[in-house]
């Protein structure tokens, strides 16, 4: 997999490793809800991760949180596991370039 690359404003810097954080922890909560079959829970989350990651300028991330939204409103297994564990490549190998 190549590394995602996200450009981010450097105005954000500072609040970037919280975010990532905070991401981490809606991937496992994610996780946990989609071993559960909670399709509303994961839904849920996936929206609100489009909503911050776009905040933020984080648009890869936005695009898999909005993938995941629709992939759980249809209780779509196979796709969802895939944009879970896409998720998770992501949170491992995205590169966070600041810009001006």
């Amino acid at each position: 997999m190549n590394k995602p690359i996200e450009k981010i404003d450097c105005e954000l810097e500072p609040l970037i490793e919280k975010f990532m954080k905070n991401s981490w922890s809606d991937f496992e909560i994610m996780q946990n809800a989609y071993s559960k079959k909670n399709y509303t829970e994961v839904q849920r989350i996936g929206h609100n991760i489009k909503g911050s990651s776009l905040n933020y300028g984080f648009l890869l991330m936005g695009e898999l949180g909005r993938k995941i939204e629709i992939s759980a409103a249809g209780e779509n297994d196979v796709e969802l596991e895939g944009l879970l564990n896409d998720f998770k490549d992501y949170l491992e190998n995205v590169v966070v370039e600041f810009v001006d």
